[in-house]
């Protein structure tokens, strides 16, 4: 090769290093050529969590990669900046699906999947129950035989069942059930018991054995004591007053009216006043009560107190409670929608912080509650069910359908 040959060569190489140079350093960089926009664009990534692990990302219909065998994590690189579709899924699980937008230089999160389990079935409890309550101690269940009833104690640990009381410990001429109260003593419960056209309350403790029972005298609170939580109670001039100091949570009264019924929760210190089926929050700033939801049907604080999942009619809706400064970033005390449903919901439970579970027709369906695009809603299996129950200790599912106890354990990977 000629001297004036190998200068060319060195040239022509040159000059492609220079063209090339910048785009090799944009590329590893991130940016792309984005050939809609026609326009050189900086990419951005996915950060997955999923429960169980091994499961598969696929992004418009392509697969991605596989999440994390030790933490069921991912994280995929170099998207354009618009909105993709991501499914999630993993062989006897149910998928998981959203849309997702991606930011320029930035990380779109979603570190709460949960994959739930196919053709998880109930396993049967125990027959001829009527109803039932889960304590810490075990399964109080109270069963309806020959017209008479009887309260029985089943310790799933030991698999004993053990009987309780009956109408007969309480009255040999017979007692009505009316109801049973769980009481923050594990060992021990509050029944009401109609005897002789009379409705009377007793503390049942079954620490021991046998169970005793006790008949609890009147606690007179003070007659202008509307409710009563915890240390707080609403007095009938509109005041929520600490019980030992007196003082006052509101310099602003809360217009009181006659024959309303008023229930007073506190929740991760804030203070929910119910009117009726009305619910009104206390602000602190404004010294006053803000309604926040008109047809509260139930509500129930998350297991780390930072949302209030409320059944507003036939709506689903979060309260967070307080800021959360991850994705979908959340202010305190924002109302979030989350679904509709053509019927009222029935017990709800929160799963874990990221999951609700609930009863809806002959259903029993799981909620997440991010709602970037549609919720993802789950059913379990179908039970004629007229009484649900998520234990979070034993992270046990309990359903009562036509007098038949049933269970689901390992719900959660």
């Amino acid at each position: 090769m000629t001297k004036k040959r190998r200068t060319l060569l060195f040239r022509i190489s040159l000059i492609m290093f220079i063209l090339a140079a910048p785009a090799v350093v944009l590329y590893s960089q991130g940016y792309r050529f984005d050939f809609q926009e026609k326009r050189v664009v900086q990419t951005g990534a996915f950060y997955f969590k999923v429960l169980p692990n091994n499961s598969e990302i696929s992004i418009n219909g392509e697969f991605e990669k596989e999440t994390s065998g030790l933490n069921g994590s991912a994280l995929v690189n170099n998207f354009l900046p618009k909105t993709y579709e991501v499914k999630i899924e993993k062989d006897g699980y149910y998928s998981w699906q959203k849309n997702l937008e991606i930011m320029k230089k930035q990380v779109t999160e979603a570190k709460n999947i949960v994959l739930f389990p196919e053709n998880k079935k109930f396993e049967l409890l125990g027959q001829n129950i009527s109803n039932f309550w889960v304590t810490e101690k075990g399964i109080i269940t109270l069963e309806l035989k020959d017209k008479t009833w009887e309260l029985k104690l089943f310790e799933p640990k030991k698999d004993i069942k053990s009987h309780l009381i009956d109408e007969k410990d309480i009255y040999l001429r017979g007692a009505d059930f009316i109801s049973l109260e769980l009481s923050k003593n594990p060992k021990e419960v509050y029944l009401n018991i109609g005897i002789k056209e009379q409705e009377k309350r007793f503390i049942l403790s079954f620490d021991k054995f046998p169970p005793t029972i006790t008949e609890e005298k009147n606690i007179l609170l003070p007659e202008n004591v509307l409710d009563s939580d915890g240390n707080y109670y609403l007095n009938n001039l509109g005041y929520i007053l600490e019980k030992n100091s007196l003082s006052k949570v509101n310099e602003n009264p809360f217009p009181i009216s006659k024959e309303t019924k008023y229930e007073l929760n506190i929740f991760s210190d804030h203070f929910f006043l119910k009117e009726n089926k009305s619910l009104h929050l206390f602000e602190k700033d404004s010294e006053t009560f803000k309604k926040i939801f008109e047809n509260v049907n139930e509500m129930k604080i998350s297991p780390s107190s930072k949302n209030l999942a409320v059944v507003n009619g036939s709506e689903l809706w979060i309260l967070a409670l307080k800021e959360n400064i991850g994705q979908p970033k959340r202010k305190a005390e924002e109302k979030i929608f989350l679904t509709r449903f053509s019927e009222k919901i029935d017990n709800l439970f929160w799963l874990n912080d990221n999951y609700l579970i609930f009863a809806f027709k002959e259903k029993i369906k799981i909620a997440e509650i991010d709602n970037r695009d549609k919720i993802n809603i789950v059913d379990i299996d179908e039970l004629l069910s007229s009484k649900i129950f998520w234990d979070q200790s034993s992270k046990k599912l309990y359903a009562l359908s036509e007098n038949n106890l049933y269970y689901i354990e390992n719900l959660l990977p």
